[in-house]
Formats: structure tokens, C-alpha cells, sequence
């Protein structure tokens, strides 16, 4: 074989590794939200091959940026802009970094939702830090872009973030709000609580989120009074804190977000965090009235965090074929049809479900939050946060970051070695930290 065969099959067999790094980096997300695995499986069915498949770009060295990750970096797909991404972050050479920051620079806010994915996971505290000039010179998506990767990262950026709370563009402030939870207290509460008078609801929400670290004013209120479309279009993160609060008024308020019919879903999802007696009613509720098989798995799924029920070992599972056939008069023409995490759920025997909690609901005490059955406990979210499936890992990890006041954070989407890495933290932390109720100056 000729060097110029040599090189063109090397080049070949790099790029199917980029192709199945692109492909099992689609199904690894996918992973993180699912409900079949916790992290060890993850490891065990996909990471490792995964790590396999990008090895085979890495080794290429800076060969493959100009022919292949750099221009990979604007692609549609998310993935394989990820996939660039985290290559370029590993390779490390001045070519890769600067082809990492010609990306910030330039890209629109989709394609740099990708390359923040792809450093996220690939990168290291040094290369975040070696963007930070940008801040000063970048446009507002790279300045939002280089924040946010701070934050992945638990990177203070010092005393200069307060300039970006009070940027001009919304996404800059929301990033900075983001931020500022990984700064200096005694810097950041003040700015924040200022920042709980913006007009914006990303960064109103991310203030609020932010505030609770601090215990700042206002920041629990705040929450409480956003309208349902800010809540729930700023993200996931509103409702995880109304849920894991443990109070009655975060409680009621989400409870009422289940009647808003285009957010159901989320709602329904988070009654499982909230895990009271009537969260786990409202949620058999759902079960006996919703014609949508994924709202029914939904709930059902919510329900079984709660109480501790297993559908399948327990027996309370329905093929397809048992459900009754929709009314034509009850279809949702605006349901989206794109298959996601949770239809892979079991599909739950509703009957056999409600027979079951009548003959358990009397070991949930009024006033409680449950988890898998039992009582929440510190040591009981972090055994799940271990051990469970991976649906419910990044609630769970924000309630132990809030309640912790950030000095427990497990990022759930990043490889595992570096999860346990973060997670070996908890064994150092004082046990009293865990009575703290995420709503500042109660405990719950």
C-alpha cells in the first residue's frame, strides 16, 4: 500500500468513527433520559463504546480538523457538532482550541448549543478559562456561550460577572444569573436580587434559581408568582424547585400547573420530585381521566417515584393492545408525534394500579414528601442518585446541589468517570447541611 493509499484509508477509518461517535452519541443522550438504565448500565451498554468510537477521531491529532471537525462544527445536526466539539476539546493542540473559539465566536446560538455540549463533556477547567477573554471582546452569543460553560464547569468568573448582569441583551444576563451561583456569596446575592426585577423570564427564572444558592429575598416569591409559560418554557429546573421544596405553597403552585394543558407533561413529571400523599393522587387522577398513552405513562411514572411501586415486577403492565381505542372527539391534533424518552415507559394497568394504593395509601402520612416509598432522606435521593434509573438523576442532583448550597454538584450529563468523581464529595459533607430546606429560612 502506497502512502497516499495509507493516508486516504487512515482518513476513511477516521471518519466512520466520527460517524458512529455521532450515532452513539445521539443514543447516549438519549440514555441519560431514559428509564431502562442507571449510570452503571449506561457505562456497561453504550459509554464505553462510545469512548471507543471517539478514541478512533482523537487519534487522528490535528490531521482531522481542518478536513473534517472543524467543518463539522457548523452541521445541523446537534450531535455531530457535539461530537467535534468534544474531539477538538480533547486533541488540546493550539490548531483545536483555536478552531474551538473561531466556533464561538461566530456560530449561532443553535450550532454553539452543540459545541458548549461538546466542550461540556470533553473539556477541562484550563480550555474554559482560555475563553474567558472573550468576554470582553465576543459578541453576546459567545459571551452567553463562555458563561454558560463556566457553569457547566462550577467556575467562578470573578468579580466581573456583575458587569454581565446588567448587560443589555437578555441571554447574556440570563448566562450570568446562571453563572453567578458558583461565585462569592457576599458578591452575588446583592446583584442578584436586583436581577429579580428583570422583565425577561429566562433571566428572571435563572435569578431566582441562582437566589435560592444564596438564600437571597425575594428569590422563593419570585418563583411562586411567574405565570405558567415563563415557569415552564425557562426550563425544568422552575418546577424542580417548586417540587423538591417540601413547601405547601410550592406544592399548591405546581399542582395547578397540571390543569395547563400544553405544559401537563412537565407538571406531571415534577409531582414525582414533590412526592406528597396528594401528588400521588392527583397523579391516579390523571391515570383514570387522560385518553394520551404517553400523559398515562407519564403519570404513572410519577406515581411509582413516589410510592415505591414497580409496574413491571409488580405486575401492573399493558401492552398496547389492552388500551381501549381513542375517541375520535378526544384527539389532540396539536399532540407532537415525535417519539420521546417517555414513551419507552411501561404502560400502566390502571385498575390494577388503583387497587394497589387503596390497599397502601395509609403508610403515606399527610404532609410528607415520599421517595420510592419511603420518607425523602439525604442519604436516600443520593442512594438513587447512585443506583437509579436515569430519568430522575438531574432532579435529584438539583435538589442535593440546593440543599447543599452548592457544596454537592453532580452534572448528570457528563461521562461517568467524572460523575463519580464529583459525587465522592458528598461522604466530606457535614451531615447538618442536608436539614435545609431548599425555600430559604424553613426546613422541610
Amino acid at each position: 500500500m502506497s502512502a497516499s493509499e495509507n493516508r486516504d484509508f487512515f482518513s476513511d477509518v477516521v471518519e466512520e468513527s466520527f460517524e458512529e461517535s455521532t450515532f452513539l452519541w445521539r443514543r447516549w443522550e438519549q440514555f441519560l433520559d431514559g428509564h431502562e438504565h442507571n449510570l452503571d448500565e449506561i457505562v456497561f451498554w453504550l459509554e464505553d463504546r462510545l469512548r471507543g468510537a471517539l478514541n478512533g477521531v482523537i487519534v487522528a491529532g490535528d490531521a482531522a480538523i481542518d478536513s473534517l471537525l472543524e467543518p463539522a462544527l457548523s452541521s445541523d445536526s446537534n450531535a455531530q457538532v457535539a461530537v467535534a466539539a468534544f474531539c477538538l476539546s480533547r486533541l488540546r493542540s493550539p490548531q483545536a482550541t483555536d478552531a474551538l473559539t473561531r466556533a464561538l465566536a461566530s456560530l449561532p446560538r443553535p450550532a454553539l448549543t452543540g459545541v458548549i455540549r461538546g466542550i461540556e463533556v470533553g473539556g477541562d477547567d484550563d480550555l474554559v478559562r482560555e475563553f474567558a477573554a472573550m468576554l470582553q471582546t465576543g459578541e453576546a452569543g459567545a459571551k452567553a456561550a463562555i458563561l454558560d460553560l463556566h457553569s457547566t464547569r462550577g467556575l467562578d468568573v470573578g468579580p466581573i460577572l456583575r458587569e454581565f448582569l446588567r448587560a443589555e441583551e437578555p441571554e447574556v444576563r440570563a448566562a450570568a444569573a446562571r453563572a453567578a451561583r458558583h461565585g462569592d456569596a457576599q458578591v452575588m446575592a446583592p446583584a442578584l436580587s436586583w436581577l429579580l426585577k428583570d422583565h425577561n423570564a429566562p433571566v428572571l427564572a435563572a435569578a431566582a434559581e441562582s437566589g435560592l444558592y444564596f438564600s437571597v429575598p425575594g428569590a422563593w416569591t419570585t418563583l411562586l408568582s411567574m405565570d405558567v409559560d415563563e415557569l415552564v418554557l425557562s426550563g425544568p429546573r422552575p418546577l424542580y424547585a417548586l417540587a423538591a421544596s417540601g413547601a405547601s405553597d410550592g406544592s399548591d403552585r405546581l399542582m395547578s400547573l397540571v390543569d395547563a394543558k400544553p405544559h401537563r407533561r412537565n407538571a406531571v413529571f415534577a409531582l414525582g420530585i414533590s412526592g406528597r400523599r396528594n401528588d400521588a393522587e392527583l397523579c391516579l387522577e390523571i391515570l383514570s381521566s387522560t385518553v394520551d398513552p404517553r400523559l398515562l405513562r407519564v403519570a404513572a411514572e410519577s406515581f411509582c417515584t413516589i410510592t415505591g411501586l414497580d409496574l413491571e415486577v409488580d405486575g401492573f403492565v399493558l401492552s398496547e393492545a389492552e388500551l381501549p381505542p381513542p375517541d375520535l372527539k378526544d384527539d389532540d391534533l396539536d399532540a407532537d408525534l415525535v417519539p420521546t424518552c417517555d414513551d419507552d415507559l411501561p404502560l400502566p394497568d390502571v385498575a390494577g394500579v388503583i387497587r394497589w394504593w387503596n390497599q397502601h395509601r395509609d403508610r403515606f402520612g399527610e404532609g410528607l414528601r415520599f421517595h420510592r416509598g419511603q420518607p425523602v432522606t439525604a442519604s436516600g435521593l443520593w442512594t438513587s442518585l447512585k443506583e437509579g434509573r436515569a430519568r430522575r438523576r438531574e432532579a435529584i442532583a438539583f435538589e442535593l446541589a440546593l440543599r447543599s448550597r452548592g457544596a454537592l454538584r453532580v452534572n448528570t450529563r457528563v461521562f461517568a468517570a467524572e460523575q463519580h468523581r464529583q459525587m465522592s464529595t458528598f461522604a466530606t459533607l457535614p451531615g447538618g447541611i442536608w436539614a435545609r430546606s431548599v425555600v430559604p429560612g424553613s426546613e422541610r
